[in-house]
């Protein structure tokens, strides 16, 4: 059974935002050392006055999932208009994601609940997957299992790209061997 669709909350200026959720198509957060990226695509026009468009900058943005867990906070830097029937407005946002130490490695196995490939090379692993395991966050530990038993290990998430539509969520990421990182 596919997971239920995930629907983020979304916060502008510290103050939730029903035209956001009414109109959201997708959320696409990327992250990276100390740092993370946002994209929020909506179906059409952001309302008038959600926030200032020639105060863009001073507009802060902050997406949150799983029971109301911070997911992204930042700020605005820019507010994109497109033509056609799908999206009409993106939000672009930089600012950070959390960030988790935990003990315990989140299994996960391809065919089962990831897809992916795993290099082995003088430096180490780095695996290239994608799940659908939305608690995932930079510095996640993983155990991962592969078709190839030589590949299995224990791995930390460096970089991650989360994208969530009305459909589906998924999480694209790179994770090194543990050791390493």
């Amino acid at each position: 059974m596919p997971p239920a669709p995930v629907r983020p909350r979304l916060l502008v200026n510290g103050n939730a935002a029903p035209s956001l959720h009414r109109d959201l198509t997708s959320v696409r957060v990327h992250v990276a050392v100390g740092q993370a990226t946002a994209q929020v695509a909506l179906a059409g026009p952001a309302e008038v006055g959600l926030f200032d468009l020639d105060d863009v900058v001073n507009t802060s943005l902050e997406i949150r999932l799983l029971q109301d867990e911070e997911f992204f906070a930042g700020w605005l830097t820019a507010v994109e208009t497109k033509s056609g029937a799908d999206v009409r407005t993106v939000l672009y946002a930089e600012g950070s994601a959390p960030e988790t130490a935990s003990s315990s490695p989140l299994p996960l196995s391809f065919g089962a609940e990831a897809s992916g490939s795993v290099r082995r090379d003088a430096d180490g692993w780095t695996a290239h997957c994608t799940c659908s395991q939305l608690a995932l966050r930079m510095n996640s530990r993983i155990a991962l299992t592969t078709q190839d038993p030589a590949f299995d290990g224990q791995l930390r998430v460096v970089e991650a790209w989360y994208t969530i539509t009305a459909q589906e969520a998924s999480v694209e990421f790179l994770a090194v061997d543990d050791r390493s990182a």
